[in-house]
């Protein structure tokens, strides 16, 4: 093949490429977030990389029903009111074994909104459905060190 051919072959599958290419929806109602986490769950999740170590992968808003199921033996109208519960709630953090990424743990970090009597329900809620699921739940106040993040989740002091 000519060296000119393949010039021009190129040209008109770049300009067909960019003719196709899709521009920006600006329609929609949405914009980018700045940062996954906010302030305080940053700081406990770097909290938490120190505390744990590599033996362990953190993951951060998992929603509940990426980490729970609905147990087998459910009617379909039991199944689906069972998961919608589960559905828009995320927790703060899931903590997963680093080599298959198997759940650990989930883990909450309570700020002062969890005072509030519909968080408090929540928070029941989540409880409740961690213990039916054999789940580990650990809650966190906003005031921690990296010592007590250590020993709760994993009963052992840093270093030892």
């Amino acid at each position: 093949m000519d060296f000119t051919f393949l010039v021009v072959i190129f040209i008109v599958l770049f300009g067909v490429a960019a003719l196709t290419k899709k521009a920006p929806n600006r329609n929609l109602p949405y914009e980018r977030n700045q940062f996954l986490l906010s302030k305080a769950e940053q700081n406990f999740y770097g909290a938490l990389l120190l505390a744990l170590g590599g033996d362990y992968a953190v993951m951060c808003k998992v929603r509940i029903a990426d980490v729970l199921n609905t147990r087998k033996g459910l009617s379909s109208k039991e199944r689906t009111a069972a998961f919608n519960q589960i559905a828009r709630k995320p927790f703060d953090f899931v903590l997963c074994n680093s080599q298959d990424l198997s759940i650990v743990a989930a883990i909450e970090l309570d700020d002062a909104s969890h005072r509030a009597s519909n968080r408090r329900a929540r928070d029941n809620f989540v409880e409740g459905a961690c213990d039916a699921a054999g789940l580990k739940l650990h809650r966190f106040k906003r005031a921690y060190s990296v010592e007590e993040v250590r020993q709760a989740i994993l009963g052992a002091p840093v270093g030892g």
